[in-house]
């Protein structure tokens, strides 16, 4: 067998294909191509307790959600160079140049909670806390289930594997779309997730009510 060692991030297609010494028929030896996605040392949105739309909601014209990742979910640490969702897209349509952007930073808090209501999740005060602009593009929602969407980050973060990743995801300035995206990587049931949305006004995540 041969090892091969990728040094970038890539998009790659890979095939079989069976060598037999002295074999006539030659025409039926190579398998379908597949598309692999090269990554670099990333993270997956870990939770799946279930489905949601609220993780980058497509439904209202500007969307916000805030999610705290523990360190079990990311599993790695050191530079983290990109972050991974799954998403179910039931419907006929794809969904394509959909404007996201996410901010990551790190936290001590287990929950997005204030002392004065420890068990209803509120969103973070961003003066608190020192938040980098890790991707922001346009996204392609394909037709499937289980599917990976990944977002490279514009630099790497620096992550010490010990304090928790806070995501901060903006769906940004695109009227209503009403066949959209149902995401697994996020626990909607806790109070380690946040979400709101507006028809009206472009979200800035440092002014949040």
């Amino acid at each position: 067998s041969t090892l091969y060692a990728f040094t970038t991030a890539d998009t790659i297609e890979l095939h079989a294909h069976i060598m037999f010494e002295g074999e006539e028929r030659i025409d039926n030896n190579m398998s379908n191509m597949v598309d692999v996605y090269v990554l670099d040392a990333y993270t997956n949105g870990g939770t799946t307790t279930g489905t949601s739309s609220a993780m980058l909601n497509l439904g209202s014209l500007n969307s916000i959600a805030e999610m705290i990742y523990y360190p079990s979910e990311v599993g790695l640490y050191g530079s983290l160079k990109g972050f991974e969702l799954t998403y179910d897209m039931t419907w006929d349509e794809e969904e394509l140049g959909i404007p996201v952007t996410f901010y990551v930073g790190t936290t001590t808090s287990t929950k997005l909670v204030t002392d004065d209501d420890p068990y209803t999740a509120s969103w973070i005060d961003t003066d608190s806390l020192e938040f980098t602009l890790a991707f922001s593009g346009l996204v392609d929602f394909k037709n499937g289930e289980n599917l990976s969407l990944y977002f490279p980050f514009n630099e790497p973060l620096a992550y010490n594997g010990k304090d928790n990743l806070v995501i901060i995801a903006i769906k940004d300035s695109l009227p209503g779309i009403y066949k959209y995206p149902y995401f697994h990587s996020m626990d909607s049931d806790s109070s380690r997730f946040i979400y709101g949305d507006n028809n009206s006004t472009k979200i800035d995540p440092s002014n949040i009510e």
